[in-house]
Parts: structure tokens; C-alpha cells; sequence
């Protein structure tokens, strides 16, 4: 079951941040994998980036503010194979619930 911090931070990031990312470059994998798991390293990298601004409105086009990592990075370009081989295993399970 979800918390309620999870749901909000679902909503955020569904509301505030879809548009933001796709701007950006994310691939939609990258966009479903942090929608649907807020708990992990990916989620919250983008959840600092939109508090920060480092990811908004006037500068989503420059694309990701910075590397967040191979996996991070294998991912946001859509590399779905190159990401799941060097993923660990909760985020292999996670990446077969999205594909």
C-alpha cells in the first residue's frame, strides 16, 4: 500500500514534471520508472532537481542538469537493455513491472 507521501509525490511529479521531463529528453520508459517508483534514486534525483529549478520551465530544453548515474543515464535516453543489464535487482524487478 501506498503512503500518503508517495501518492503526493505521484501527483507532483505527474502534475508538474511529465512535460518537464519529456522537454528535457527523458524517454517515457525514464518518465514511467520514476512515476511509478517515487522511493528510488532516480525519483528522488528528479524531485531535487524540480525544487531546485535546476529543472523548470525556462530551461527544460537544455535537457538533464546533470548525470545521475550509468543506470540513471541508460535510462533517461531510452537504452531500456543497456540499463536493465547494469541495473541491481530491485530495479531489474522494477524495470519488468514497466516494460
Amino acid at each position: 500500500m501506498k503512503s500518503q507521501t508517495q501518492q503526493q509525490h505521484q501527483d507532483e511529479l505527474a502534475e508538474a514534471a511529465i512535460d518537464l521531463l519529456e522537454r528535457a529528453g527523458a524517454s517515457e520508459t525514464f518518465i514511467e520508472f520514476v512515476r511509478r517508483f517515487p522511493e528510488t534514486n532516480a525519483s528522488r534525483q528528479v524531485q531535487s532537481w524540480l525544487e531546485s529549478g535546476l529543472l523548470a520551465d525556462d530551461n527544460a530544453e537544455a535537457g538533464k542538469p546533470h548525470s545521475g548515474g550509468f543506470f540513471f543515464d541508460e535510462l533517461w535516453a531510452g537504452n531500456v537493455e543497456v540499463a536493465y543489464g547494469s541495473a541491481d535487482l530491485a530495479n531489474k524487478r522494477r524495470l519488468d513491472e514497466v516494460l
